[in-house]
């Protein structure tokens, strides 16, 4: 009973670890995909004035 109660603990920590690890993968993703988008955007300010590229890139 109790190698079986571990075994499933075992399986469900597996299982958590690859879900967790996907989760990781995606967010990465997500975030070297935000980051492009970033760089675009900037690039597009840019195309407006110089002026109002360092306006908003240096607020202060």
């Amino acid at each position: 009973m109790f190698y079986i109660l571990c075994s499933i603990f075992f399986v469900l920590c597996s299982l958590f670890y690859v879900l967790y690890s996907l989760f990781y993968v995606l967010y990465s993703l997500f975030y070297i995909l935000s980051s492009l988008l970033k760089i675009k955007s900037k690039n597009q300010q840019f195309k407006i004035t110089k002026c109002q590229y360092l306006q908003i890139s240096h607020p202060f």
